[in-house]
């Protein structure tokens, strides 16, 4: 059970690692490539955003079945970067945890508050630990490593009309993807040693992704189907353990773009 507990968080740190690693495309004709250089430089130029982003994950792990959602709200700010989140984990339609984080960045130091079941806690990071969080930053990496892209339609996202675009990002890409987001810090603290990560990166396979840019260049939407990479990446991690991994999938929905107000972390927050 202690071990099925900790695949479980792994795969969630993993998966959230990569969700949030951002979005983007490549290019297969001249007008897909002309909206991407687009998006390249309006994403580039954000100054504050609000993401939703939906993660689902269904597993079985020695024959047991968990089905997991996790919903994240997220308003940034982008220079110095400031950002609060509110995150809902979810297991069989029982809330498992929530809570609500606030970062603020002075120079390369972040420090962090967070409220968890009623109690604030703080603690220093580094600007690389919080960077799984900055989805401008992680948009621009994707947006310049996906490949193999195509338009295949239009859509409206809030009102707003979009190309959709359809590829892959390659497994390499998504290596170095996952290893810029905070990923090697994160699993350190599960007892996840660096040779064990670096097995666990070995094994990623190239991520489909679907993604809703508008005329401007702001990306509205991206979707992700880390099924087959979450799969390769855990049973690198989980030999000798029975573990099938039917779906990860990821919708991150952006809007608010440069038009977040300030807000002020609670005092509360700041007395922890």
């Amino acid at each position: 059970m202690k071990l099925t507990k900790k695949l479980i968080a792994l795969a969630m740190t993993a998966a959230m690692a990569a969700a949030m690693a951002g979005c983007g495309g490549g290019t297969d004709t001249a007008d897909v490539e002309t909206l991407l250089n687009t998006a390249n430089e309006t994403m580039a130029n954000v100054d504050s955003m609000s993401a939703q982003m939906d993660m689902v994950m269904d597993m079985e792990v020695e024959g047991e079945t968990f089905s997991m959602t996790t919903t994240s709200n997220i308003e940034s700010i982008m220079d110095p970067m400031k950002m609060k989140m509110d995150m809902s984990l979810r297991m069989a339609d029982e809330v498992m945890q929530e809570y609500t984080m606030y970062a603020v960045a002075e120079g390369d130091t972040v420090t962090s508050y967070m409220n968890l079941d009623g109690t604030w806690y703080t603690q220093p990071m580094t600007v690389g630990d919080l960077s799984q969080y900055n989805a401008q930053q992680n948009m621009e990496l994707y947006l310049q490593n996906l490949s193999s892209f195509s338009a295949t339609g239009t859509e409206e996202i809030n009102g707003t009309a979009t190309t959709v675009i359809e590829g892959v990002l390659t497994g390499d890409s998504m290596r170095e993807a996952m290893l810029s987001s905070g990923l090697q810090t994160a699993t350190a603290t599960m007892g996840v040693t660096e040779e064990d990560l670096d097995t666990m990166l070995e094994g990623i396979s190239d991520m489909p992704v679907k993604l809703w840019i508008s005329e401007d260049g702001y990306v509205m939407q991206y979707e992700l189907d880390m099924t087959a990479m979450m799969q390769s990446m855990m049973s690198a991690m989980a030999e000798g353990v029975s573990m099938n991994i039917s779906n990860v999938s990821v919708k991150m929905t952006c809007d608010n773009y440069n038009a977040v107000e300030d807000f002020e972390i609670p005092a509360e927050a700041l007395a922890a």
